[in-house]
């Protein structure tokens, strides 16, 4: 009987040990799954979203939280506009984003700080590929990374500002919004979006950089 009671633990712990894989595996799957359905609905061929599968399977997924596969499919798809075609590096910017959205959930910025971000980072990356007269940057995934964390930190400006603003408005002037500032425009932290909740309507090649570009 004393030999079952100190077995027990050991078992119950086992046992939370394979959920917790196993949830964690299931996440990643699922996560997959949903990013994917949301390219087949932007008009992603079959053979475009399989050979992203591919490549996104070969890659750990862990601790989801905050990760929206809506947004990831609206940054790749941006991508993919703007000449990113290889699966490997569409898989890249997917992982990079992946991990950058958790950090901007854990930061509270909202969904349309995140794709404000993310279509920043995707418009900057890419238009260094176009300056060097669209040579292939040696590490496309590094370069997202330091411009994702560029975007992060300027929208955390961005999202501490308006809720000084509110706080300053009072409660009768909660929607309001300011322009963006000369720093935010040529840092690419902000665009002309207005302050309500959600993420933008249009489509992501309607995000511009705020001066009319793509």
């Amino acid at each position: 009987m004393k030999r079952l009671v100190k077995i027990t633990p050991v078992v119950f712990l086992l046992f939370g040990i394979l959920f917790r894989a196993t949830a964690q595996e299931t996440d990643g799957e699922t996560f997959i799954q949903n990013l994917i359905r949301n390219l087949a609905r932007a008009n992603w061929e079959a053979s475009e979203t399989g050979a992203l599968e591919r490549h996104l399977l070969t890659y750990e997924w862990k601790n989801l939280t905050g990760v929206d596969p809506e947004i990831v499919a609206q940054a790749l798809s941006y991508g993919r506009e703007r000449g990113i075609l290889a699966p490997e590096d569409l898989a890249e910017i997917a992982r990079e984003l992946s991990l950058n959205m958790r950090e901007m959930s854990r930061l509270g910025l909202q969904p349309r700080d995140m794709v404000r971000a993310a279509m920043n980072a995707v418009r900057m990356v890419t238009t260094e590929r176009t300056v060097r007269e669209g040579a292939q940057i040696p590490d496309l995934a590094e370069a997202f990374r330091e411009q994702i964390r560029r975007q992060i930190a300027g929208a955390q400006q961005s999202s501490l500002r308006r809720q000084a603003q509110r706080r300053s408005a009072g409660p009768d002037k909660l929607d309001t919004w300011s322009p963006p500032t000369p720093e935010e425009r040529a840092s690419g932290g902000s665009s002309n979006v207005p302050s309500g909740p959600g993420k933008p309507s249009g489509p992501a090649s309607e995000i511009s950089d705020g001066n009319g570009g793509r």
